[in-house]
């Protein structure tokens, strides 16, 4: 999707308790072309939307602590980003970045999902035992959890090796295989004459499962079906070959339901449907990033 217009709305710019505020709020009207699954996660990250962390243009001792897009129209979302002054336990206005603590914030992110179960985990499935097609969806949403805080450094070819892996070991209170680390960007920054990067670590939370292993929450969970089948000839060698659709006596051009052997199953009983599961994330440990897990 692509963002054709970032415009700050000034009605929306706040401060809460008098002029040297805690807290501030500014908003921002994103409009986008209407291409995109996760529209509200490429409008909170627009050009032009502050990033967490960021210091606010009218009070730089207040920062931004949580972004939050809502639609308000055809493609067109509202920006909100709540600032609010670090916790140092002292003057915001500090010369040393990093004694900075870092800022974390949890939100929500919804996507639609092809599912093959119903919530009661009953197959999906004509009275035939035909899947839909195309497959039913469901607004599902992940929980997303962020981490800014103040690096020396990119670090670029260390970090590489998180992005896109799922949690080795429990990641506050969620266990193995639950948290996906979906993206790390930096910003270079000075302050005091240092200069540092501003670093956000960006997990997915998902907490759903599926209906056969419990761990599995990162995993695609696939019908097994297809217009073609694996059939055996009469010297007992297999070989691929088109389903022959009986209405028609021609190739079929649909998916239908496979036995675990890849032979078509021509009257499918919901206890005979076969899905394959794939692993898409490799494990790692976290540790070496010493992230603050959320609590």
């Amino acid at each position: 999707m692509a963002v054709i217009n970032t415009k700050e709305d000034w009605s929306k710019r706040k401060f809460f308790k008098g002029t040297f505020a805690q807290l501030a709020e500014r908003g921002f009207t994103v409009l986008l072309d209407g291409n995109d699954s996760y529209p509200d996660e490429v409008a909170s990250r627009a050009t032009g939307i502050p990033v967490a962390g960021e210091a606010h243009p009218a009070a730089g001792f207040l920062r931004v602590a949580d972004i939050k897009a809502n639609p308000i129209g055809p493609n067109l979302y509202m920006v909100m980003v709540l600032y609010r002054k670090p916790d140092t336990g002292g003057d915001a206005r500090v010369t040393d970045p990093y004694s900075v603590p870092p800022i974390r914030t949890l939100s929500t992110s919804s996507v639609e999902e092809e599912i093959d179960q119903d919530f009661n985990q009953k197959a999906i499935a004509n009275t035939a035992g035909d899947p839909y097609d195309p497959p039913v969806t469901r607004r599902v949403a992940d929980l997303v959890y962020t981490v800014t805080r103040n690096e020396s450094s990119l670090a670029s070819e260390q970090k590489d090796e998180y992005i896109n892996t799922v949690n080795e070991t429990p990641f506050g209170p969620f266990g193995k295989g639950k948290c996906l680390l979906a993206d790390i960007r930096s910003v270079e920054s000075i302050e005091g004459g240092i200069n540092f990067f501003r670093t956000t670590y960006e997990v997915h939370i998902r907490t759903r499962t599926l209906a056969s292993n419990i761990s599995k929450t990162w995993y695609a969970r696939i019908l097994n079906a297809g217009p073609r089948q694996r059939k055996q000839d009469a010297s007992g060698n297999w070989a691929i070959k088109h389903i022959i659709d009986p209405d028609t006596g021609a190739h079929t051009t649909r998916p239908l339901p496979l036995d675990q052997d890849g032979v078509h199953i021509v009257d499918p009983k919901e206890a005979q449907l076969v899905w394959n599961e794939y692993e898409l994330y490799p494990f790692k440990s976290w540790n070496a990033l010493l992230l603050p897990a959320p609590t």
